[in-house]
């Protein structure tokens, strides 16, 4: 069953799988529709883990980790609030989340889309909240993303990393989008140095949010999958 509540004001729908101590956290621009909360249902009673989706926070500020320019000449720039965020994050959200949830010695996913699934790469190298990473489009075009990635060691060893773009975004106008497949492919490969088990597709007849469900659907049936083995590419 899906429980929905407000907190600090985002919203948090949340699924509950009892006795499971796995709970992936998925940061959403907006909320799912009524099949994909289905969807959240089966997934998390096939693969016995919990689900908290969170929408409603600042996208553009509260997921960058510095100050960039917006992507267009008529956008704001990104504040690169993530720092604060995190904080907020794992003392508030997290605590409050598995406290009410009885959830204890937690195995955490972070999973992201876009701007959260940036967070979610960052978010493994700035803290030791999380055993495993789901990065879907992930903006890693963002100002010397993959160069701070390189330079710095996660905060411990993951367990398993997902990575996936769209075969539709390769390419671009926009000459910092344009970056994205070099730059995803220098962080998977360094990716690969610090997690167990690795996994990066370009996924075709995809773009950047779109068809989201069943991308993740491939994500947790990798990360929570037994029957996993090795890393590999599927390009």
């Amino acid at each position: 069953m899906i429980q929905t509540r407000s907190y600090h004001g985002a919203i948090i729908d949340e699924c509950v799988a009892e006795g499971s101590n796995k709970i992936a956290y998925l940061i959403l621009p907006e909320r799912l529709d009524t099949d994909g909360l289905k969807w959240v249902e089966k997934t998390s009673a096939a693969y016995n883990f919990s689900i908290a989706i969170i929408t409603g926070i600042d996208w553009n500020n509260d997921l960058t980790p510095w100050v960039a320019d917006g992507l267009g000449k008529k956008d704001m720039p990104f504040r690169g609030h993530a720092n604060f965020f995190m904080g907020t994050f794992i003392k508030d959200y997290i605590t409050n989340i598995e406290d009410r949830l009885n959830i204890a010695n937690a195995s955490r996913t972070l999973a992201g889309v876009s701007l959260s699934g940036m967070f979610a790469v960052w978010a493994a190298h700035s803290c030791d909240a999380f055993d495993n990473v789901i990065s879907l489009s992930g903006s890693f075009w963002y100002e010397h993303f993959a160069e701070w990635i390189q330079s710095h060691q996660t905060a411990k060893a993951l367990e398993r990393v997902y990575i996936a773009i769209g075969d539709k975004e390769k390419k671009s106008k926009d000459s910092r989008l344009n970056a994205l497949l070099p730059c995803t492919e220098a962080i998977v490969e360094d990716m690969r140095k610090k997690a167990r088990l690795v996994k990066f597709e370009i996924e075709p007849s995809t773009s950047h949010f779109s068809p989201l469900i069943p991308r993740l659907e491939k994500a947790f049936e990798y990360i929570y999958s037994s029957k996993v083995e090795g890393d590999g590419d599927d390009d």
